[in-house]
């Protein structure tokens, strides 16, 4: 890593924070050195005006990629047909009422707590789409943000973002209590998730 990114990952207090940035910017790095043929020590890693990461290396410009983490998973979508999104929360139990009335438009609010008994996984199912949505378009989590966005779900389980045609959503359940969605631009979105482990 370059000095930056040394003194980024070195502003965490403690150091199984320190450890999970620095896994975190090598694992994205070998990702993509691995898909792009840049050798990974050469991998540039730089972040718009906005926070969002990108690669300033030219062979990786036509690769979009997003990650995020929560609770021990890291997670990483990419894509070389436009813009992406990922976002993963572990489904921790809390009072999400005061967040629903804020953040969520009426058929959201609906949608989640119509049924009592599955209403915390319906929450994070919304929650996890406005975030991958966001993040694609690499825009900041603001409440004004979070609001203007409003979610249809068909009876086939088929999500859409309400006058808007242009973006693919998925919702991909890993299991271990954690939920995951990713959103992308003019693109089918893959079921395929690949787990790597002791790959460092």
């Amino acid at each position: 890593m370059d000095k930056k990114e040394r003194e980024e990952v070195g502003k965490y207090k403690y150091k199984k924070d320190q450890d999970r940035a620095l896994f975190s910017r090598v694992l994205l790095k070998k990702i993509l050195s691995q898909y792009s043929g840049v050798a990974l020590e050469k991998i540039k890693i730089k972040r718009d005006d906005h926070g969002r990461p990108f690669s300033a290396n030219k062979e990786c410009s036509f690769w979009d990629f997003n990650v995020s983490h929560s609770g021990s998973w890291w997670v990483m979508a990419l894509n070389n047909k436009g813009r992406v999104g990922i976002d993963i929360e572990e489904c921790k139990k809390f009072d999400f009422h005061s967040l629903v009335d804020n953040f969520f438009q009426s058929q959201e609010r609906a949608y989640v707590l119509q049924n009592k008994n599955n209403n915390l996984s319906r929450f994070y199912y919304i929650w996890t789409l406005k975030e991958a949505y966001l993040k694609a378009k690499g825009r900041g989590l603001s409440s004004n943000c979070l609001q203007e966005h409003l979610f249809r779900i068909k009876g086939d389980n088929k999500i859409e973002l309400r006058n808007n045609n242009n973006w693919c959503f998925k919702s991909l359940d890993i299991g271990f209590g954690y939920q995951l969605s990713l959103c992308a631009k003019n693109n089918l979105i893959s079921s395929n998730i690949f787990y790597l482990t002791n790959i460092l």
